[in-house]
């Protein structure tokens, strides 16, 4: 039998053996027996129950299933092949041969099975015991050498330790001497700092001080008697000095720039009239390089907005200033435009163009760095700083706009900035559509951009209109438009429009066709007007370019083509619309030790009525005359020598305590303009503060704020009687103005009105009779415009009344109006008839 071919892989002794044993551990010891190969037998059944021919039969029979006597019974042998061995057992006596053989064999087959198991397992000990050692040698091994290594580390960190407390020790020394230079460098900044303040402030002080008798000196001049070519140029000259005025604040204000700390103010301020002062400074420069300008305002965006005009006005005027010193050819063009428009809010865009030498490509990233310039040539070839674009880009940013530019090298450049506004409630001008109605304009001239900007003053009006660019196409439109029947109203030309050489436009136009009721404005920069020699010169009028909207306007309203307007700038009758006229008594001290300065507040006070002053030139000089008399106001400047002003105000204020007095408003008047100098002075006693240069504005909204209600009063109120009864007929002052005091200029024109007035009136009347509302509209307009011309506001304003009632077919309340304006035009020739060299015209 094979029972053990696949479980027993040895056969020896001692393999036998150890499955004798285990044999006897579970079975009876007394029936089994295993004889071996070699001879020999291991158990007791061997010696007592067989001799060796018994033995060797059962070798023989072994697995045959014969079941042989022995000496004490039954025995049956298998054998144990692997093991070149026999296995004998002893059976009962009554049992089954079969059975036994069976059964015998299973219990042979599971002492083999669990002997293989107890062999495999005692392999398995043998291999866990020499695992268990070779672990207990690594572990020994890893023990010795973490144990090397922490004491090796331990060595280590011992040297570190020590490494680094001198390390730290090291540094914390340099720590400390750094702490001491930087302790030292703050107090040597700190000290910079305030030396820089105090050089700002004196800067302030000594460049204010002039500038206050040159902007003071401005607006007395402008006070005076001038001719309109003369008051442009003061009117300039103001603009200008004001605009330098600003540069200087914005100097002093550069390191609140660089702090982040300057502050954007949010007024009331008229977007056109900033753009028209700006535009005027710009073209001085513009026109002495022989370059062309415009500056197109859109006719969609609001002029009456809420924001911060000065710093508005810095921006462009960099982005201008740019533009003037880059371009050689060609000309700088400034536009606004609305970006976006809800109920309350504006972002509008401002953009310069020029036709300058343009920006590289790779030098546009560094514009708008503080110092930067497109080259180390750049400062040498066109001067400058490099900081203007770059105080631009922080003020774009602190009003929360953005800021760009786009260029093209050697065709120009475009500077841009969008920037957000507030729109006033209920401020926006309403354009006089009545003035479109029925009425067809040319603009000729060879700037596309200049005739653009006209274009945006007609659109609101709904005016017709056609353009040219020389004077062939104007005279082909003017001879079209009056072939059709519709001849033009209005032809704005520019005085160097091309065409024929050596031909006025409006000559050429009068030798194809009638001219008569058709009104031709020529356009030129001031200062460079042609004289006009022609006989049509009485039929042209005259505006200065930039064309201001007032003055375009005016021009739109004049009804009568003989008169010659010199329309004035849209300032000059604002010039001193914010002063006051005191009507209360007012004793006055003024201390001040400039003698500009003195010359120039003592006029603007005794314009404003103001002219009980007393002087001093000092603070001491000041304190002895309050102490001497009594005062209901005092004027005092901050910086005088023997004593300042702000320790006369002390001494004044602890004098008045004493004497239990009641305290006299003291108004400082300064040169100093840093923003800590307001609460400086204030916290010394006084009552408000005036930053030189002083102006009758600035004045007078302090001298409203300080004097008892009701004190002031507006310039319309003055009680001056001869000026009174002058105006109930016509303004002299302004008649002055209009016609530049020229006497045989303002007869001619009377001649014209005597010639003129009747037949309007007739027409006006005729138009009443007949229920014609259009008609009396359009005669009463006309009228209106006469009246304006000779200063005769009062009537002009009874012509404005019939005009609108015209308008709004209200016929049957006119008859009132017509006498007044009856009596009206006698009293004009009456009082104009009688004008003389007393009168201011010569």
């Amino acid at each position: 039998m094979n029972l053990f071919d696949d479980i027993l892989q040895e056969s020896d002794d001692e393999v036998n053996a150890g499955f004798f044993a285990l044999l006897n551990k579970y079975l009876p010891a007394d029936r089994f027996t295993i004889l071996l190969n070699k001879g020999g037998s291991l158990g007791a059944l061997t010696g007592r129950l067989m001799d060796n021919g018994l033995a060797n039969q059962l070798r023989q029979t072994a697995d045959s299933g014969q079941i042989l006597t022995g000496p004490n019974g039954p025995l049956l042998s298998l054998s144990l092949k692997k093991m070149n061995s026999v296995i004998v057992c002893k059976i009962p006596q009554d049992a089954d041969p079969v059975t036994a053989v069976a059964m015998t064999r299973d219990i042979i087959n599971l002492c083999m099975e669990l002997h293989k198991k107890e062999r495999l397992l005692a392999e398995e000990k043998a291999l866990l015991a020499a695992h268990k050692e070779q672990r207990d040698r690594k572990i020994k091994v890893l023990g010795k050498k973490y144990q090397d290594i922490l004491t090796r580390n331990q060595t280590q960190s011992a040297e570190y330790s020590r490494l680094l407390h001198s390390e730290i020790r090291n540094r914390t020394s340099e720590l400390e001497h750094s702490n001491k230079a930087l302790a030292r460098a703050k107090e040597r900044a700190e000290a910079a700092n305030i030396a820089k303040d105090q050089f700002l402030a004196n800067m302030s002080h000594e460049i204010r001080t002039p500038m206050n008798g040159v902007i003071g000196m401005v607006e007395i001049l402008l006070g005076t008697p001038l001719t309109q070519e003369q008051r442009h140029f003061a009117m300039l000259m103001k603009t200008s000095s004001e605009a330098l005025l600003n540069i200087i604040n914005d100097i002093l204000d550069y390191s609140k720039i660089e702090a982040g700390k300057l502050d954007i103010e949010e007024i009331d301020f008229n977007l056109r009239q900033v753009m028209e002062e700006l535009s005027d400074i710009i073209s001085i420069s513009v026109f002495k390089k022989g370059l062309f300008f415009a500056t197109i305002l859109g006719a969609d965006v609001p002029v009456m907005l809420k924001g911060d005009p000065v710093r508005l006005r810095q921006i462009i005027m960099n982005f201008c200033g740019n533009a003037v010193k880059f371009t050689r050819q060609g000309g700088v063009v400034i536009q606004v435009s609305l970006e976006s428009k809800s109920l309350s809010d504006v972002e509008l865009k401002f953009s310069v163009t020029d036709t300058g030498i343009g920006i590289p490509r790779d030098r546009i990233r560094g514009l708008f760095r503080s110092f930067s310039q497109m080259d180390s040539s750049m400062t040498r070839q066109y001067g400058g700083t490099g900081l203007g674009l770059a105080i631009s880009k922080q003020l774009t940013e602190l009003m929360g706009g953005q800021i760009g530019v786009f260029s093209q090298e050697n065709k120009g450049s475009t500077f841009w900035c969008k920037l957000g506004f507030k729109q006033q409630p209920d401020a926006e001008p309403v354009p006089d559509t009545a003035l479109g109605r029925d009425i067809l304009v040319l603009i000729a001239d060879a700037n596309p951009a200049a005739r653009q900007a006209l274009i945006e003053y007609i659109k609101p009006l709904g005016c017709a209109f056609q353009e040219a660019c020389d004077i062939t196409g104007a005279c082909s439109r003017i001879f079209s438009a009056r072939q059709s029947g519709t001849p033009f109203s209005h032809v704005f030309f520019d005085q160097d429009l091309p065409g024929i050489p050596s031909t006025d436009l409006v000559e050429a136009v009068a030798q194809t066709c009638d001219i008569s009721d058709t009104i031709f404005v020529r356009l030129a920069f001031l200062g460079r007007q042609k004289p006009q020699h022609s006989k049509f010169a009485p039929r042209i009028m005259n505006l200065n370019k930039p064309v201001k909207y007032a003055d375009f306007i005016a021009c739109m309203s004049s009804a009568d083509p003989l008169i010659g307007i010199e329309t004035q700038d849209e300032l000059s009758t604002q010039a001193h619309s914010d002063a006051v006229w005191v009507t209360c008594p007012c004793r006055l001290l003024l201390a001040e030790d400039d003698e500009m300065n003195r010359i120039v507040a003592e006029n603007l006070l005794k314009r404003m009525n103001l002219t009980d002053i007393l002087v001093a030139e000092n603070g001491q000089e000041a304190l002895d005359l309050f102490k001497a008399g009594q005062f209901d106001l005092i004027l005092m400047d901050g910086q005088m020598p023997v004593m300042s002003g702000l320790d006369a105000t002390v001494k004044i204020r602890a004098y008045e305590k004493k004497h239990n007095l009641v305290p006299v408003p003291i108004i400082a008047l300064t040169a100093h303009a840093m923003k800590q100098d307001r609460a400086y002075f204030l916290a010394s006693g006084m009552d408000d503060y005036i930053t030189k240069p002083l102006t009758s504005r600035a004045l007078a909204d302090v001298i409203k704020r300080i004097l008892p209600e009701g004190c002031c009063k507006n310039n319309a109120y003055r009680e001056d009687a001869s000026v009174q009864r002058d105006n109930e007929v016509v303004d002299m002052a302004e008649l002055r103005e209009i016609m530049n005091a020229n006497k045989s200029l303002l007869d001619k024109c009377l001649r014209t009105f005597k010639k003129n007035h009747g037949p309007v009136l007739t027409r006006i009347m005729a138009s009443i009779s007949a229920d014609d509302g259009p008609g009396l509209q359009k005669s009463a307009h006309q009228l209106k415009g006469m009246f304006k011309y000779l200063a005769a506001k009062s009537a002009a304003e009874t012509a404005f009344r019939l005009e609108r009632m015209g308008a709004d077919g209200n016929i049957k309340d006119t008859p009132p109006l017509i006498l007044q304006l009856q009596d009206a035009c006698k009293n004009i020739m009456d009082r104009l008839g009688n004008v003389s060299d007393r009168d201011g015209f010569s």
